[in-house]
This record gives structure tokens, C-alpha cells and sequence, in this order.
């Protein structure tokens, strides 16, 4: 039985109908009692944790092996609290997996064993120039979770083989290594020119007799039998530095479920996997295709070794293609696998974050307990909504503040704790989902603090909040409100991208964007409807003159979300003696950006389209996109010299695309009123010399035949 939290008694007998019940987990603390009239800094203002109450003859009869399961920082308090079933309470490592992994950190190769507190011996080996690993003493059996940090050579290897079940110097296996669970991320493989290498008996079914072998390692290659016969290991990490895999290295690992493959792997030998028939789940974190190689086949079928076939190989997005269409890896002759995953990832640094860690589906992060020092390679991160899937209890500053450039995060709704300035360095943070976190604890921590104490700046960054919460009030703070997400003030930031996982309604909406009175117009799309104001004229594509576009004033008073604008500032001087439009001021529903497109008009051979997000210059360039200049002319984007490459698309913009045979250097335009007038735009250098065109945009001799734009107006030279 799990109670649910928030439960206040127990009563006589609760469970007195289930003679067969062994395990009672209490999922969390119960209720917060605070005093409301206490001074803010009163310790009676703060929050306290009481256990439900308990009847003195809520359980009887206990048998001796009875479980009462709780959180365990509060395994003192139950066993105070419920004294006469002190015995019985114990803490849930169900929800503390991550707590018994041991982290040993060694500064020196084949230190292992001491660094683990174990008494090692070795031996020389006659003939051989080095010495062996012959014997390990001390308590390793309570060894299931181990992440090691810093260098690795032979010697520990034959020791992390020896707590996996195997027992590299009597060749023979050891029933009491327990080691399940092998993080070397962090570790590096090193040579080590005298002392412990690495010694196996090798009686694989590649030989027919017994075979004393004393394998050297070198820097950053995982050697043959690294892992022979690990027994007990289900998930082996290999270091991010390790770039080689030798044949047999992890060969008869039975147990092996999932492997995960480091950053700089470039060379894979299959045959490091013969015979490892549970395995079926390999990441592979390399930021290049890693290469596979298998030896000689006429060996291969000799040696008639099973090589597993893998439910999925996970991989970088930007790889996922190469990948896919590699035969190596996909093809039906060697059946490897027939399904290549990024996960729930769309980006690499966020993939290799966590596949670092075998987690890439929902079901494995699920089981993520603690991400401390997981974001240390890969400071990169952008996008950290796969966190609302995990089962943390508490966000650290120290591990989230090497995210400086950090846009989106999701919390779990097993948070309980968030330290002070956890977001200070994320400058670019355009939301935080905080939906789920309904814990009273976490709820009353947000509410007392405020959101800049987590460093969050709400003048740019979302926030969305549970209803425990209370009224939205301030800019950018979503809340749930009944039915529906509620804000005071959305402040949309224009030089960001619209980023709104979910759609809420807005009192007003700011919109940081300015538009003054200019000669040529501006280009705009926007996420929400709203009214023309009376010194504005908005134009849409609507048709083409030859080789000049031509946008034609809307009707109607309003401009539609999502839609492709020209928009003109016509002379209005305010109160203030400045002329200005503003974008924003206005009630709306913002929806979600599940798409950051806008929509697309289209004429013969040309179309604008609006977007939401900033369309970098190499995107843009490989778009075709064309983007509207001062000369009223739209241009192409070019990513060749230094001076190109720094022309892109903005968010809330719009840009051009035109057929390969409209294609041109520039793209002329006119803009038509609902009168029918044109209007042209001037074109003059800065020492008054006037300028002609033809209608492509060409620049023309003044005195050409035809018909021209000159000072900015369409004419007829004959």
C-alpha cells in the first residue's frame, strides 16, 4: 500500500482486513502548519512538517519482516512520532535509486581498490615485463552503483571486473561482486608504462585451452576482455574520452542490458560484443558517426559467436539521418537494429546530457533521481524540458548555473526544493514550466521568495505557475485559473523568440517592438489579433507588375494573427513628439508556438511568409530567403563573406522566397492604398546623387528607354 499525501490519521485497525499485507510506503510529509500572523522572518512562519496521526492500534500483529517505508530525511522524525513501530520504519530507496550509487574520484591509475577502501595484492608476471592483480580483500558486496572519476589503467580494470561477478585471476566466477551498474563517463583510460596492467585468462570460445594473457591499455582504447564474463553488470558506461573498442572487450557479459558509448568514440569492434545476449539498448553520444568494423568474416563464422540485436540505438539529432541510412548499423544482413531514436530529444547537447546517463525515453527518465554534475561536459543546453519527466526532488544552483545558455525548462512534480539564484546565469531563459510542482513546501518557497530570488526575470522569461499558487499578478506569471492558464501582462520581448509552450489568456499584451515613421515599411507577424491604429496602414502580397511586387492595403480594421504584413507609420505627431506605433496594449489569447511558422501568401512565382523565431543567416541562406532593405527593395541572404553572413530574419518578421526563375540580386516592390494610389520608395545616396532602376531592382543609366523607378516613383522613358 502507498498512502497518498496529505493524509491526517491513521485509525484502530486501518488495515486489519489485510492479513497479507507486508509494506506500507508513506509517498510523502503531510500537511504545513504555519501561523499566518507571524513576521515574515519568524521561524513560526515558516514551514512545518507534521506525520499524519497515528492510532495506537493501527497496526497489530506485525510480523517481523512488516516495511513502513518513508521519505528517508524524515526516517527520524516517523520512528519519534510513531515510536511503538520504530522498528519497523525504514527509508524508501524507491524513490532514492540515485543515492546508492558510489562516486569514487582517483587521481592516479590503478588506485581504484584503495579509493574504495579494499586491500589489493599483485604479482608479476614471468615473461611478461608488468604484474597482475591476484587478490582483493575488504566489503565490495553492498558495491551494486559505481561512478568513477578520473584515471583508469589494467589493474582497475581487473578490480570493477572482480566486483561485477568475475574473477579475472582464478578465472573463475565471483558470487559476491555485485556491481550492476558502471558509470566511467568521467573516467580515462590510461597507459601505464610499469606496474598493475591488465591480466585475464582467456577460455572463450575463441580458444580450446587456457590462456595466460596480459593485455597493456592504452591512452583512451578500451582493450580485449576489459570486461570479460562481467556477470552482475546491466548498464556499463564508457568514458566520454575513449575512442576505441577492441574485439572482446565486454564479450560474454550476460547480464548487460544497455551501453552507453562516449563522446569521442570514432572506432567500434563488433566483436566486443559476442555472446552479450541481453543487451539491447545502446546510446551512442559520439559527435561523429562512429565507425563499426568486424574482422575477418571467415573468422567471425568460425568463431559462431552470437552479436546482439538491439531493440534501438540512440543518437544525436543532427546525426539521426547518417545513422538511418547506414547499412552498418540498420541493414537487414546484419540485423543490428531496425529502430534509430533521438529519444525526446531534438537537440545534441540535451540528448548527450542525458543519454550520458542511459536516459533518453520517458520511461528512463522517469527513474532519473539527481541530476548533480550531469551538465558539467555539456554547459550547451538549451532546452531542459525533459526534466519535467524525471523524478528529482531538489534543483541545485551549482548544477544549473553552467546553463548560460539555457531558453526553456520543465519541473517534475516530485520537486520539493529549488535553491536561490538556480537561473541566474540563464539570460536567455524564455520559460519556466512549473505546472506540475503543486508541493505545499515548494508552492509557499515560490510565493514567500518571489521569482527573481530564483534569478528568473519575468520581463522576458514565462512562468507557469500550479493554482496553489493564487491570482496572477505582475508581467510574464501564468496560472492556473479553473479551466484555464491566466496572466496579467504577456510581455512579448521582440528581440526573442516567441516561446509559449501552452496557450493562456492575456489581459493586456506588451509588445517591446517599436515602429516609427520611416519611408520604407516595416515587416511583421504577429502571434495575436489586434486593432489598427489610425496612423498605420497594413498591406498584404497580393499580386506582381511584371517583375515588381505588389502588397495592397487590407480592409477591415484588424490585423490577424499569424498572418504576412507590410505595415507603414504615416505622420501622427503624439503628445510626447515622437511618432510611434506600438504592437501591443491589447486583451488576447497567446496560443501555444507549437509551430514557429506564420502563414504564407503567395503570388506567381513569389511568396512572403512570416516567422515567429530568428532564422540565423546559414538557415536563411539555404531558405532562399530574400529580406526587405532600406531601399524598399527585398534582397537575398548570403552567408558568403563576413559582411553577408550578418544578415539573418528576426522573430515577428517576414521574408521572401521566389521561384529559381524569379530569382534575382533584388526584388522591387510597390504598395497600393485603397484609393488606388502607389507608393514608391526614394532612392538616393548620401551625396544626393539620384538613382534608377528597372522594375527588378537592377540600377539602371538615367537616361534608359522603358519603364523606370526613379525618386522613387514608377515613370515611362521613351
Amino acid at each position: 500500500v502507498t498512502l497518498p499525501s496529505g493524509i491526517e490519521s491513521i485509525g484502530v485497525n486501518a488495515f486489519a482486513a489485510c492479513p497479507k499485507l507486508k509494506t506500507i510506503h508513506v509517498s510523502s510529509m503531510n500537511v504545513i502548519a504555519v501561523d499566518e500572523n507571524a513576521a515574515p522572518e519568524s521561524p513560526l512562519a515558516q514551514q512545518q512538517y507534521v506525520v499524519p496521526t497515528l492510532a495506537k492500534d493501527a497496526f497489530r500483529d506485525l510480523p517481523t519482516d512488516f516495511r513502513i517505508l518513508v521519505p528517508k530525511e524524515y526516517c527520524k522524525l516517523y520512528r519519534e512520532c510513531w515510536a511503538q513501530y520504530a522498528d519497523h520504519i525504514n527509508p524508501d530507496k524507491t524513490y532514492y535509486a540515485d543515492s546508492e550509487i558510489i562516486t569514487v574520484t582517483v587521481t592516479k591509475p590503478n588506485t581504484l581498490a584503495e579509493a574504495l577502501g579494499l586491500t589489493v595484492t599483485t604479482e608479476s608476471a614471468t615473461g611478461f615485463g608488468g604484474s597482475y592483480v591476484n587478490s582483493l580483500k575488504g566489503d565490495y558486496s553492498k558495491i551494486r552503483k559505481l561512478k568513477v572519476i578520473g584515471p583508469i589503467s589494467g589493474g582497475d580494470l581487473d578490480v570493477l571486473r572482480y566486483l561485477a561477478g568475475w574473477c579475472p585471476w582464478a578465472d573463475t566466477r565471483n558470487y559476491s561482486g555485485h556491481l550492476e551498474y558502471l558509470d566511467l563517463y568521467d573516467a580515462d583510460l590510461k597507459a601505464t608504462d610499469i606496474g598493475v596492467e591488465g591480466y585475464y585468462k582467456s577460455s572463450t570460445s575463441f580458444y580450446l585451452s587456457e590462456n595466460f594473457m596480459l593485455y597493456k591499455v592504452y591512452d583512451n582504447y578500451l582493450p580485449k576482455h576489459a570486461f570479460l564474463r562481467a556477470y552482475s553488470l546491466k548498464t556499463l558506461i564508457l568514458p566520454r574520452t575513449c575512442t576505441q573498442v577492441e574485439e572482446r572487450a565486454l564479450q560474454e557479459c550476460e547480464g548487460l542490458e544497455t551501453l552507453v558509448i562516449g563522446d569521442d568514440m570514432k572506432d567500434f569492434n563488433w566483436n566486443a560484443l559476442d555472446d552479450d545476449a541481453m543487451l539491447t539498448r545502446m546510446y551512442i553520444l559520439a559527435t561523429q558517426k562512429v565507425k563499426i568494423s568486424t574482422g575477418l568474416a571467415i573468422w567471425n563464422a568460425m568463431c559462431n559467436n552470437y552479436n546482439p540485436t538491439f531493440d534501438a540505438f540512440y543518437v544525436r539529432p543532427s546525426l539521426y539521418q547518417d545513422y538511418l541510412y547506414d547499412d552498418a548499423y540498420t541493414g537487414s544482413s546484419w540485423q543490428r537494429t531496425n529502430n534509430v531514436s533521438t529519444g525526446e530529444f531534438e537537440d545534441d547537447e540535451s540528448f548527450a546530457a542525458f543519454g550520458a546517463h542511459a536516459a533518453a525515453t520517458l520511461d528512463d527518465l522517469s527513474m532519473v533521481y539527481s541530476i548533480d554534475g550531469w551538465f558539467d561536459h555539456h554547459t550547451g543546453v538549451k532546452d531542459l524540458t525533459a526534466l519535467g519527466y524525471t523524478s528529482i526532488d531538489t534543483l541545485r544552483a551549482a548544477d544549473m548555473n553552467k546553463l548560460i545558455h539555457l531558453e526553456k525548462v520543465a519541473l517534475p512534480i516530485t520537486l520539493e526544493g529549488i535553491e536561490d539564484n538556480v537561473f541566474s546565469n540563464a539570460k536567455n531563459l524564455r520559460y519556466v514550466d512549473m505546472l506540475l510542482c503543486d508541493s505545499t513546501m515548494l508552492v509557499n518557497q515560490v510565493k514567500a521568495n518571489g521569482l527573481t530570488r530564483l534569478g528568473i526575470d519575468t520581463l522576458q522569461t514565462l512562468v507557469y505557475l500550479p493554482q496553489e499558487y493564487g491570482k496572477a499578478e505582475g508581467v510574464n506569471i501564468v496560472v492556473v485559473e479553473g479551466d484555464r492558464l491566466h496572466a496579467q501582462t504577456f510581455r512579448l520581448v521582440d528581440d526573442k523568440d516567441y516561446c509559449v509552450p501552452y496557450p493562456f489568456d492575456a489581459d493586456k499584451v506588451e509588445n517591446t517592438r517599436i515602429l516609427t515613421l520611416s519611408e520604407t515599411p516595416y515587416t511583421v507577424c504577429l502571434p495575436y489579433e489586434m486593432e489598427i491604429p489610425d496612423n498605420m496602414r497594413v498591406y498584404s502580397l497580393s499580386d506582381r507588375d511584371e517583375s515588381t511586387l505588389v502588397f495592397s492595403e487590407i480592409t477591415g480594421n484588424r490585423i490577424e494573427s499569424f498572418k504576412p504584413y507590410l505595415i507603414m507609420v504615416e505622420d501622427d505627431w503624439s503628445e510626447s513628439g515622437t511618432q510611434t506605433v506600438t504592437l501591443g496594449t491589447v486583451n488576447a489569447t497567446l496560443p501555444a508556438s507549437a509551430t514557429a511558422w506564420g502563414e504564407q501568401d503567395n503570388t506567381f512565382g513569389y511568396s512572403v511568409r512570416g516567422t515567429l523565431r530568428g532564422i540565423d543567416n546559414a538557415e536563411a541562406s539555404e531558405l532562399g530567403a530574400y529580406i526587405l532593405q532600406d531601399d524598399g527593395c527585398w534582397h537575398p541572404v548570403r552567408n558568403g563573406s563576413d559582411t553577408e553572413r550578418q544578415a539573418y530574419v528576426p522573430a515577428f518578421r517576414i521574408y521572401l522566397q521566389a521561384s529559381a526563375r524569379n530569382a534575382r540580386e533584388r526584388i522591387a516592390m510597390s504598395l497600393q492604398d485603397q484609393d488606388g494610389e502607389i507608393k514608391t520608395f526614394t532612392t538616393v545616396d548620401q551625396d544626393g546623387t539620384r538613382r534608377v532602376y528597372d522594375l527588378s531592382g537592377r540600377q539602371i543609366d538615367n537616361d534608359a528607354n522603358g519603364i523606370i523607378i526613379q525618386d522613387g516613383k514608377k515613370t515611362l522613358n521613351r
